[in-house]
């Protein structure tokens, strides 16, 4: 633990450790990640000199020779670790401080972050903008995330638009099976219909499976694989992480181009949600329908059909020479 700064009530240390409050920021992802992309990592944690305590703890990572640092180190987004009850006045000297020392180091031009949606942690989360704002951090993206609380099936019914819901009536009348994929098999089929249903829409895929399967290996039960089939065909599949007790991320899903016309990814949807009640989340992160703040209106159409609500979701900057 190397001190960096210090008044008469509060230090802010470098440290080793990592925030646990969140899979983007844990042990095993960020080190899982070093060794993936070899990015250097820097961890400060805000303590209290009466008693020792923690009270915050955020992590910037950048990688070599590069000069811009940024959170999260990879993933959706970059949570700051600390109670919903911190104050103003100790958030103000934990992100100065660590404002001021990156910008200090040689080479270092920029940090950046993306922040998490508003609905996620939020009392947190809105005094770290207050906070950000008020040092002249600049916003660079202003992206839509999209969520599903997980309540009760008749809610999650009720919540589909009229279309989708005689969709998933449609779909259920031909028997589909949803089910975990647990075998090395089942978790490559999920990824090869997902590439399968990216490469029909023009879009590749940002991870290779030997880098979802080196993933899986790291954060072991973090990441859960589902399959829809029937008649042994695979219909569609999704990729999920759990980022904390309450939110499971869906981090990657898709439909069998061939049979898209049955709306299977509404199924799956349903399937995702019921496993996700029956396992005591309460939120279902469908994440953004944005790239870099412009929007793609038809998944923003299909994510509100299927009862999504939506909140910002912000990137911010700060430059060494404030241009």
């Amino acid at each position: 633990m190397d001190k960096i700064k210090s008044n008469e009530k509060y230090a802010v240390n470098l440290v080793d450790d990592f925030a646990q409050n969140n899979l983007f920021t844990s042990d095993a992802f960020i080190k899982h990640q070093i060794n993936v992309q070899k990015k250097n990592v820097l961890t400060f944690e805000l303590t209290e000199l009466s008693t020792g305590k923690q009270l915050a703890i955020q992590s910037f990572a950048r990688e070599q020779n590069a000069t811009n640092w940024s959170s999260p180190v990879t993933g959706a987004f970059g949570a700051l670790q600390a109670n919903e009850f911190i104050s103003m006045a100790e958030l103000s000297f934990f992100l100065e401080t660590i404002s001021e020392y990156i910008l200090s180091l040689e080479g270092s031009d920029e940090i950046s972050w993306r922040l998490p949606p508003q609905y996620y942690q939020s009392k947190v989360h809105t005094k770290v903008q207050n906070v950000l704002f008020r040092l002249k951090w600049d916003i660079t993206d202003y992206d839509l995330n999209f969520h599903l609380p997980i309540t009760t099936y008749e809610d999650f019914r009720d919540n589909l638009s009229s279309s989708k819901r005689r969709e998933l009536n449609r779909i259920t009348k031909t028997n589909p099976l949803f089910q975990k994929a647990t075998t090395l098999d089942e978790r490559k089929c999920v990824y090869d219909v997902i590439k399968l249903n990216r490469e029909s829409q023009g879009f590749p895929m940002t991870m290779s499976w030997d880098a979802i399967d080196a993933l899986y290996h790291a954060v072991d039960t973090k990441i859960s694989f589902y399959l829809l089939t029937r008649d042994n065909i695979v219909l569609a599949g999704a990729i999920c992480l759990t980022l904390d007790l309450e939110t499971l991320y869906v981090f990657y899903w898709g439909e069998h181009p061939d049979y898209r016309k049955d709306s299977t990814i509404v199924k799956l949807a349903e399937g995702i949600y019921l496993s996700a009640a029956e396992n005591g989340f309460k939120i279902m992160d469908i994440g953004t329908s944005t790239v870099h703040s412009e929007p793609n209106q038809g998944l923003i159409n299909f994510k509100e059909n299927i009862g999504c609500l939506v909140s910002q979701k912000i990137t911010v900057s700060l430059k060494r020479d404030g241009k």
